[in-house]
């Protein structure tokens, strides 16, 4: 078992460098009477399957500015670049592999508003847009590294049309991580943390 969770670990590292030499991206949740609920979308490029947005930097960005940028880019603009980057200001985020995880709560919107934004300068890198309460994607943190265990969404969070049911792998490491140290905004607020 310890064996295949370590060739797990090596084919998440190997993916990630595949994916990106540098990448950062932006978790974005809100607070609900009953919990926190994650903001996730599907990949169009790939069979990755849900997670939260980020990708490669472009020469010259900081992790910050990339995480902005890509997450603005794969909402379809609903979050406004400069909103991002003040909300992410002074954050140093959480590191995994070579990708550098930022969150950020932000207030609730139906994912129908973002889904349906088209037109001039949008992206249109993602789709299925859905919230997920943190207590769903925390069921699957002490075996996200076990490649026999499939990582699928409660039907009751998807669209009714969605074309996948699964979580993306790597993503879902880098949440168990972030997990792992402490590092959720709603564990330390939990904690009388700043």
């Amino acid at each position: 078992m310890v064996m295949i969770r370590w060739m797990a670990v090596l084919y998440m590292s190997l993916m990630v460098q595949v994916w990106s030499q540098t990448a950062a991206g932006i978790v974005l949740y809100c607070e609900k009477p009953d919990g926190v609920w994650v903001l996730v979308a599907d990949h169009k490029m790939g069979k990755r399957g849900f997670a939260s947005f980020g990708g490669s930097y472009e020469k010259g960005e900081t992790y910050q500015e990339t995480a902005a940028r890509e997450t603005s880019e794969e909402t379809r603009g609903y979050f406004k670049q400069e909103d991002l980057l003040k909300g992410i200001a002074g954050q140093k985020g959480v590191d995994y592999l070579i990708y550098r995880m930022f969150f950020l709560k932000v207030p609730f919107v139906e994912a129908a508003e973002i889904e349906k934004r088209k037109g001039a300068g949008v992206m249109d890198e993602r789709f299925d847009y859905v919230w997920v309460p943190e207590k769903e994607l925390s069921r699957y943190f002490g075996v996200v590294a076990d490649l026999q265990t499939p990582l699928k969404l409660d039907p009751a969070y998807l669209p009714k049309k969605a074309k996948t049911d699964y979580y993306w792998r790597l993503w879902l490491g880098q949440m168990a991580e972030a997990q792992r140290r402490g590092a959720f905004p709603w564990q330390k607020k939990k904690a009388g943390l700043p």
